[in-house]
């Protein structure tokens, strides 16, 4: 009897040790409380390295003959809080990336119980509108009768504005036009609210829909073994991007690009932010951990979405923790048992 209880102990402690070590991704060591409660809040961040990210934003604004008017960019790394803004209250065309806050706004409206996913808008449910209104093609018919309902144009970005702390003007909110900083404070609010408010169905719902949305092309032209959860468009010479980037450290990422050019330097800009975030910021000493391919033939299909995504544990962690009560059960068990073989030795 020793023997088995002493082998269902070192089993399980095994088995524990491997969950934790391989059942969920690096998590960050060094973030203290007030970066949390910054993280929290949703605020603007202090990057812990300032002035990292200049010259490699700079040789790359330089390559493709950017500035500050053809070009805004946002960078957020959601585990070191490192951001990067240029240009980030330029207004731009909105390019379609209205469909991502409105969607959010439409769940948001359900979780407080003022409509339902069958509510019916335009002869349509509100459930079919938002899976329509998030998908990369054909969404504008969908994305127009949701802000119909709202009411005016302007009332729906008024109540969208409060997704951001940024100010905004009355022709952002007047006009078809977004920043390219409010846009990364809704991706990051997706993000949070993934994390930390609603959970599983905001996933099902919201973020798996936007994911990968546009394999192949804008964010995910060069970047493909990462997952994407985002929203990306054109409209007429301006195309932007906006989404998180599950690497091991997430990171949000927002563009707009004014240039005939402009989805080719939005694939080449989220290389270049991927291999800074995976290189530079994580310490991997020059080491290569990102694959950057035009193809989708040549990442294998296991790679594509190996990651959880957006930073957000794997369920081996739960395992780790069933183990190590079960471990803690037994060695209760063990001891218990020992002491009433004293016992009756004692008794004898």
């Amino acid at each position: 009897m020793k023997k088995f209880l002493a082998f269902l102990t070192v089993f399980f402690l095994s088995v524990s040790m491997l969950c934790v070590c391989f059942g969920a991704p690096a998590q960050p060591t060094s973030r203290n409380e007030e970066q949390e409660m910054a993280l929290a809040q949703g605020s603007r961040y202090t990057p812990n390295k300032e002035g990292t990210f200049d010259p490699y934003i700079e040789k790359f604004m330089k390559k493709y003959d950017l500035d500050e008017e053809n070009f805004a960019f946002s960078y957020l790394n959601l585990y070191t809080n490192e951001e990067y803004d240029f240009n980030e209250d330029k207004l731009f065309p909105s390019a379609g990336l209205e469909r991502l806050p409105l969607c959010m706004l439409y769940y948001q409206m359900m979780s407080e119980g003022k409509l339902g996913w069958n509510t019916e808008i335009a002869g349509s449910t509100v459930n079919y509108l938002v899976n329509d209104a998030l998908s990369p093609e054909n969404n504008k018919e969908a994305t127009e009768k949701l802000i119909d309902h709202i009411g005016s144009y302007s009332d729906f970005k008024e109540k969208i504005a409060s997704f951001s702390e940024s100010e905004f003007t009355e022709q952002f909110v007047s006009e078809r036009v977004l920043t390219c900083g409010y846009m990364k404070d809704v991706v990051h609010k997706m993000y949070f609210d993934a994390k930390n408010r609603y959970g599983q169905s905001f996933l099902d719902d919201i973020v798996y829909p936007v994911r990968d949305a546009n394999e192949g092309k804008y964010l995910s032209k060069y970047v493909l073994n990462y997952s994407i959860s985002g929203v990306d468009g054109t409209q007429d010479d301006v195309s932007a991007a906006a989404a998180v980037v599950g690497t091991e450290q997430s990171y949000v990422i927002s563009v707009f690009v004014k240039s005939s050019s402009a989805q080719e330097i939005i694939g080449q800009l989220n290389k270049m932010v991927c291999k800074y975030n995976t290189e530079v910021v994580s310490g991997k000493n020059g080491e290569t951990t990102t694959k950057y391919t035009t193809s989708l033939a040549d990442v294998p299909e296991k790679d594509k979405k190996s990651y959880d995504g957006s930073g957000f544990r794997k369920p081996a962690l739960w395992i780790s923790l069933a183990m190590a009560v079960i471990l803690v059960t037994g060695v209760l068990v063990f001891l218990i048992m020992k002491v009433r073989e004293n016992k009756n030795l004692f008794n004898k």
